[in-house]
């Protein structure tokens, strides 16, 4: 029982046990029945003002109270969502510093090929050929390299839309909605970003090396090395998109909440204040 129920029975039982003093009062004398219906009125006066100021202040303990619980929601909130937009260009920044790392190591490896290529490719007498399959080496390792910072580019703005949907769906909890579906899909594309991560930089640490054997199998011997690259662009393409495909799952598991575009954090309650009687 809150403290306005109890004021409320308080008045009733005051006015119940006054009641007994009016029925004395009927058979007395004008005078006296005057003085003593004067007396009842300043006591029942007296019983209501004092429940109103009494009601007056419980009223303006649940606004502080309901205050302090809004500002400690809001304060989570914005707490929760500082945190996560910390970790998530944490995340994002120990990624591209790794991936930075592997692209310095493989240069190197890959600047080795490239002279054991031309090593090779001396007993080949088409000078011509030979340095269409020089450019195409360098080209299927610098296309490999631009292909893997789209997919990079690709993960951070999924990781950017994730985290939104993590964002309103604290909202929908803080208004009392039922996430539980959403938070689940959320944890499962978290996975999926992890594991396209994985991948990416796996793929950055490999360098496709062009194997000759003789001048009419040129051709057959560039083609494997972009086949090579092609198939293993496919495996990191495929595991991107899943990520993509469990981050629409979030936001559809979210849009499954009611209501959901104008659910906002609770707003603070306003001070009013109660006429006296």
């Amino acid at each position: 029982m809150n403290k306005i129920s109890k004021i409320m029975i308080l008045i009733s039982l005051s006015l119940f046990f006054a009641m007994p003093v009016v029925a004395q009062v009927v058979s007395a004398p004008d005078d006296i029945l005057n003085e003593k219906r004067e007396a009842i009125r300043n006591e029942v006066r007296d019983i209501k003002q004092s429940a109103t100021q009494e009601m007056n202040e419980a009223r303006q303990e649940i606004r502080i109270e309901s205050k302090e619980a809004v500002q400690k929601l809001r304060q989570e909130f914005q707490s929760r969502l500082e945190e996560a937009n910390t970790l998530r260009e944490r995340k994002q920044n120990e990624f591209k510093e790794k991936i930075e790392n592997k692209r310095e190591e493989v240069k190197n490896k890959i600047q080795a090929e490239r002279e054991e290529l031309k090593q090779n490719l001396q007993k080949i007498k088409d000078e011509r050929k030979k340095e269409i399959v020089v450019r195409i080496a360098d080209n299927i390792n610098a296309l490999n390299e631009r292909i893997l910072k789209h997919f990079s580019d690709v993960l951070a703005h999924l990781e950017s839309v994730l985290s939104k949907i993590a964002s309103r769906a604290d909202k929908a909890a803080a208004n009392g909605r039922d996430i539980t579906a959403v938070q689940t899909a959320i944890n499962d594309a978290n996975k999926e970003i992890t594991v396209s991560r994985a991948a990416i930089e796996a793929q950055a640490a490999k360098t496709y090396e062009i194997t000759v054997n003789a001048e009419d199998a040129l051709k057959q011997d560039v083609g494997k090395a972009r086949q090579l690259l092609h198939s293993d662009l496919v495996a990191v393409r495929e595991a991107v998109f899943a990520a993509r495909e469990a981050v629409k799952k979030a936001a559809q598991a979210l849009y499954q909440i009611s209501g959901i575009d104008s659910l906002e954090l609770p707003e603070e309650p306003t001070a009013t204040s109660t006429p006296a009687e």
